[in-house]
């Protein structure tokens, strides 16, 4: 019974840290572009993409990188992120922050001096 409690036990660890590894080790388009996505499969990973591009698009714009209206929104920048998404499949098996970053950046470039 002890046996099977820890085999039990150890394949439990397994999954769970499998989860954790795959959430770190792939941060590509191709795992991100379902749940970034209006109405993605699953709710923690739709709130993970939204927070990432709101994280990019701030950092970008106190680097002067990005320089969108006043009016523009998270949604909004969630949609010019998946737009460039699908618009380049070739592009899909890089870092989603550097795909969000050149996203907003094509978007809304920083306005000359």
């Amino acid at each position: 019974m002890r046996a099977l409690a820890a085999i039990l036990l150890a394949s439990l660890f397994v999954a769970v840290a499998g989860k954790a590894a795959s959430l770190v080790d792939d941060d590509s388009g191709n795992k991100y572009l379902p749940y970034c996505r209006d109405g993605g499969p699953d709710p923690y990973m739709r709130g993970f993409c939204v927070g990432m591009i709101e994280t990019v698009w701030i950092y970008e714009a106190a680097h002067k990188r990005v320089c969108a209206p006043d009016r523009v929104n998270r949604g909004q920048a969630r949609a010019v992120v998946v737009k460039y998404l699908e618009n380049h499949p070739e592009r899909l098996h890089e870092d989603i922050h550097l795909l969000a970053q050149e996203a907003l950046q094509t978007a809304w470039p920083r306005k000359p001096k």
